[in-house]
């Protein structure tokens, strides 16, 4: 995830949609995010799910992939941004959701789209990587 999200940010063409977007991107994509379920997982990079707001008028995806673009627009911004973890199932190891953490004003903020705005969401795990 970090890789992608760090790929897309360097991509010249992502940064330059996304800064056409305005500093309200964030905002933006929220109102145009659907959540898509996944019996297996299937990756959508940040440049994938930018080409479908451009041709669909909306993203799609899961908890991973939304948090993905999400980084990726934070760090074309000059963000700082981490990925959280959560575990849900008592004996589960993996993941079961990830969001974004952004660093604004010396204080961290969760960015999660696939919840309403306000949602607390307690991390049980941080990844190992801010980006």
């Amino acid at each position: 995830m970090a890789a992608l999200a760090r790929r897309a940010a360097r991509n010249p063409e992502f940064r330059i949609k996304i800064q056409s977007m305005g500093p309200d991107v964030v905002d933006a994509l929220r109102s145009r995010f659907r959540y898509r379920g996944e019996d297996r997982e299937i990756v959508r990079s940040p440049e994938f799910m930018l080409h479908d707001l451009e041709t669909l008028g909306y993203v799609e995806g899961d908890c991973d992939d939304i948090s993905t673009l999400i980084a990726a627009v934070l760090l074309v911004w000059g963000m700082p941004c981490r990925f959280a973890a959560t575990i849900y199932t008592p004996g589960v190891t993996n993941y079961q959701h990830v969001f974004v953490e952004a660093l604004v004003s010396g204080k961290w903020i969760t960015l999660d789209l696939t919840t309403p705005p306000g949602t607390v969401q307690t991390w049980i795990q941080r990844m190992q990587e801010d980006l």
